[in-house]
């Protein structure tokens, strides 16, 4: 009797396993670096779905399971099946622009892994001081701007920043993609128009000051 009991408990159980087994969603991948294209590890990847619940459509996303990647950059989200209309893959990772991903739950099969893979940016910041070094008179004038600054990142932008008068020093920050060169121009006009063009090389995970006297 006690043997016939124990294989009982022990069928159930492979019962249970297998019902997880089929019902179980899975969404798995690689996160590379864009430089270079080795695999970016630790970081998170949270998977958050949009439901229907008892007939209605719940708007706010739901957490649905949450993951680190491994030294390798690869990843395996396992979570549970339910009636979703969307889901949303948010990869982040400190010193990386984040990535967000969207998934037709169409695309996912019960038991059956889903592929996303994703690259991902390091970030590298810049430091422009900007001095009026020789001052004449209030009608000093400068303006400066990057000229492919598109990033992520409300701080950058081609437009120019104007300045007037004898006492300037200012500081402009931009968060950019790290690696990367950056061009700029400036404009001086103290009695006659000086218009210079330059680059910048901005190292990833690193801080570049750029000063510039007028």
């Amino acid at each position: 009797m006690k043997v016939k009991i124990s294989l009982m408990v022990s069928f159930l159980f492979i019962l249970a396993c297998n019902k997880n087994d089929v019902e179980g969603m899975q969404i798995e991948g690689g996160i590379k670096d864009s430089r270079h294209g080795a695999g970016v590890s630790g970081a998170s990847v949270l998977v958050q779905e949009q439901v229907v619940e008892g007939g209605a459509l719940n708007g706010a996303l739901q957490f649905a399971v949450q993951t680190t990647s491994d030294g390798s950059g690869d990843y395996t989200a396992n979570f549970e099946r339910k009636n979703a209309l969307i889901y949303n893959i948010d990869f982040t990772k400190t010193g990386y622009f984040n990535v967000a991903r969207e998934v037709n739950p169409d695309n996912l099969s019960p038991g059956v892994g889903y592929t996303v893979n994703t690259v991902m940016t390091p970030e590298a910041f810049i430091e422009v001081n900007i001095f009026n070094a020789n001052p004449e008179t209030s009608e000093d004038f400068m303006r400066f701007r990057y000229m492919n600054a598109n990033f992520d990142c409300e701080c950058c932008g081609n437009s120019w920043t104007e300045f007037t008068g004898t006492i300037v020093d200012s500081t402009l920050s931009c968060r950019l993609h790290g690696d990367y060169t950056l061009y700029y121009t400036f404009e001086v006009n103290r009695g006659e128009d000086v218009v210079e063009l330059d680059s910048v090389f901005c190292p990833a995970f690193q801080t570049t000051v750029l000063n510039i006297g007028y």
